[in-house]
């Protein structure tokens, strides 16, 4: 039972956990052990009844690693606070909350940087009377109405309202904060731990509020299988794609990605923070989904997980769990979890935080070895015969690398030096017998043949004015419509007119 353990876990963790570090190497790892380094500076004012985590084995209690991978700069972020709130039937002291969150940054630093350092901030502050004006102001930065939730909002709020109204009002401050908001955005996945003692056994009340693709898995069960508490916001998922479209966006398929969409041919993501560019147009929203999860004794839960998708992305949830099941303490276990991940190729950033709970253990059973031990070695298989590959097996970078030198001599002879209209640039394309298709990758001239050249290459000429934010009466030149339908995915070719 959790009463049975030692060491308060509010002397486990900081009021200010600082930032990631940014290091320029792709290795870089920032691991902090809470129950050896952080004691001594447990926050002043936290009071209450003690959360009580088993540390007798293991040094750690919390681990936090992230790494830069191949990329420029690591855009991913993490955030492991002590909170004080008011909640309904409360006393006037107030509750004690732990909050860890990521956040995958993308197309620059400066959303995940924001919401990493003020969405906690507004979550312990919200009140009910921000709401109104909150999504007064979102309505005008979307251009178009969000809706009032149902149910009465009078203070205290809930923990469910409270990461509601966090989250929106958060995007409002990004917005007002900063002038670069239509194509830099990131995901945020938050789960905030209350301890709740009922004169028995104590029992964790489990609150998540998600947008994206990052990833929260919860560890339960006397072989310690994989919780899921989020789901991935994609635009190929069908009530995601509804939104998306009832509200004038579309999706488009990714080449070569079968079950891959983008919003507005460009976002990967149907939640997510920032991105202004494609909330007025593509039906994108920053709501987040929140649930909650009670875990009580018998659960056995052992620990909490969150990863951003350049781990989820290639690393399946038992998985995950497993290799944490694994590991001596957090710390060690998120640089287990990070080096799967590598070992299968991932090069994204990647963050993974890990959260020690009661049921703890080293004799969970690993579920999942022989398959990791498979995928390994069939991706090292595959790296060392890149080389030696079948000259008749198609070579996707090459034959994209081919598409876009045609689609850039296509355009330099459909436009010149002058800029077209939406409909002279059709006529441009008919005329020269081009044909352009969406998301069909190197299986793009068997399935152009399937419908009417001129209705599909129609129906990308107007998505291609839709991406860029234009009308379609408005001229577009060559280096504009080159971005656009590279963005959109498009193949393109000539065609014989008997065709």
């Amino acid at each position: 039972m959790l009463g049975r353990f030692h060491f308060r876990f509010a002397t486990l963790l900081l009021r200010r956990l600082p930032s990631l570090p940014h290091s320029h190497s792709p290795y870089h790892r920032f691991s902090t052990n809470f129950s050896r380094d952080l004691t001594k500076k447990a926050p002043h004012h936290v009071q209450g009844p003690p959360f009580r985590i088993h540390v007798n084995e293991s040094p750690g209690t919390v681990g936090v690693v992230s790494v830069r991978g191949d990329r420029e700069t690591n855009e991913d972020r993490a955030t492991c606070e002590v909170l004080r709130v008011n909640l309904p039937d409360d006393d006037e002291s107030g509750t004690d909350l732990y909050w860890f969150a990521v956040f995958d940054g993308h197309g620059g630093t400066s959303c995940s940087s924001h919401i990493h350092q003020h969405l906690h901030r507004y979550f312990e502050s919200v009140r009910s009377k921000d709401l109104s004006p909150t999504l007064t102001a979102l309505s005008k930065y979307f251009e178009r109405p969000i809706s009032r939730p149902a149910e009465d909002w009078s203070d205290p709020l809930t923990l469910e309202q409270r990461m509601y109204l966090s989250f929106l009002k958060a995007e409002v401050d990004f917005f007002q904060s900063n002038r670069d908001v239509d194509t830099v955005g990131s995901t945020a996945s938050v789960v905030v731990v209350k301890i709740i003692e009922l004169g028995g056994p104590s029992t964790l009340d489990v609150v998540v509020g998600h947008v994206g693709d990052s990833r929260i898995l919860l560890c339960t069960g006397s072989q310690g299988v994989a919780e899921a508490l989020t789901v991935n916001h994609h635009p190929s998922e069908p009530d995601e794609r509804a939104r998306i479209e009832s509200l004038g966006g579309f999706t488009t398929h990714v080449p070569d990605a079968p079950h891959s969409e983008l919003v507005l041919g460009g976002l990967a993501v149907s939640r997510c923070f920032g991105d202004l560019k494609y909330k007025r147009y593509g039906g994108v929203t920053v709501e987040p989904q929140v649930q909650r999860r009670r875990i009580q004794d018998d659960d056995q839960a052992a620990f909490l997980c969150l990863v951003t998708d350049g781990i989820s992305g290639v690393s399946r949830d038992q998985e995950i769990v497993d290799l944490i099941k694994k590991s001596d303490n957090p710390p060690k276990a998120a640089s287990a979890v990070i080096q799967f991940s590598e070992s299968l190729g991932s090069s994204d950033n990647k963050t993974c935080v890990v959260v020690r709970l009661p049921g703890w253990s080293s004799n969970l059973p690993d579920l999942t070895r022989k398959e990791r031990d498979a995928r390994i070695k069939a991706h090292a298989n595959r790296r060392r015969n890149f080389d030696c590959s079948d000259p008749d097996e198609p070579d996707v970078e090459a034959g994209a690398e081919l598409n876009r030198e045609r689609l850039k001599a296509i355009l330099s002879d459909v436009f010149g030096a002058r800029s077209l209209r939406g409909e002279d640039l059709f006529k441009a394309f008919e005329e020269r017998g081009v044909r352009l298709d969406m998301g069909v990758g190197q299986e793009g001239e068997d399935k152009a043949t399937k419908e009417e050249p001129n209705d599909v290459t129609l129906e990308v000429v107007q998505k291609l004015y839709k991406v860029l934010d234009k009308e379609e009466f408005e001229p577009i030149d060559k280096a504009e419509a080159q971005r656009g339908l590279e963005l959109l995915g498009v193949y393109v070719r000539r065609i014989d007119p008997a065709e």
